[in-house]
């Protein structure tokens, strides 16, 4: 999920909160998309295609900001939502 854009010819990143279906969960994290740190030019058609691999770690070591839900919780949501 895209959170915050501006015009990618001045500036250089993202916010955006991926959201991984781990198990019977859903993890959301929140972080920036570099855009000089990815190989091809950005497009917004294939954005999904700079979503990383889940890990709950970073290259750093430190953990992730991360919210988790039960994606059930999710359904009920929707389902409830709906009517």
């Amino acid at each position: 999920m895209l959170t915050s854009i501006t015009r990618p010819e001045i500036s250089n990143y993202f916010n955006t909160w991926p959201i991984y279906r781990v198990g019977s969960d859903a993890i959301f994290h929140n972080r920036l998309l570099m855009l000089d740190q990815i190989d091809e030019p950005f497009l917004f058609s294939r954005l999904y295609d700079t979503i990383l691999r889940y890990s709950a770690i970073s290259e750093d070591g430190e953990p992730f900001s991360e919210w988790k839900i039960p994606v059930r919780t999710i359904q009920e949501f929707l389902e409830t939502s709906s009517s």
